[in-house]
């Protein structure tokens, strides 16, 4: 079976993201296709989710990434239900949803990391995050969580 492949829209050439492939009704991440991306001279890096490596940054920008969601959703709902969803508040719920999510049998995290630069050699930076599950029975994936840091958005880091 041939493999699927998704192409990220970036400036770069010819090179590809595989997120999965069907072999013989084995689904399997393709990690060994991820290549160097160059976004506005700015060079990323896609590397599988290493907890140790990555966690805490993951939750950290996605803490960022989604607060104005989260303030808007708090302006629109009665504050009720709003505190009935989120009573310990909506960032304690959303880091344990992330943390969970990363850590659950089934999903395949990938983070997108920005590499060191002349003006900044040890910056290994944490530009987003995604969370795929696969799911077998159907031979589909699904982007299950997904988030750019603020200070990337806008910038081609999709």
């Amino acid at each position: 079976t041939r493999p699927s492949r998704r192409r990220p829209t970036s400036d770069r050439s010819n090179n590809h993201l595989a997120l999965s492939t069907m072999v013989g009704g084995n689904i399997r991440l393709a990690a060994a296709t991820f290549s160097l991306l160059v976004v506005r001279s700015q060079a990323f890096k896609i590397a599988p989710f290493k907890k140790a490596e990555h966690l805490k940054p993951v939750l950290d920008l996605s803490m960022r990434a989604w607060a104005p969601v989260f303030d808007k959703m708090k302006d629109e709902l009665d504050p009720a239900l709003y505190r009935a969803f989120y009573p310990a508040g909506w960032e304690v719920a959303q880091r344990a949803a992330v943390q969970a999510t990363l850590e659950s049998d089934g999903v395949h995290g990938f983070v997108c990391v920005a590499t060191p630069s002349p003006s900044s050699p040890s910056n290994h930076q944490v530009a987003g995050f995604t969370a795929l599950q696969l799911h077998a029975e159907d031979q589909m994936g699904e982007i299950y969580m997904i988030a750019t840091d603020p200070d990337f958005q806008r910038t081609g880091v999709r």
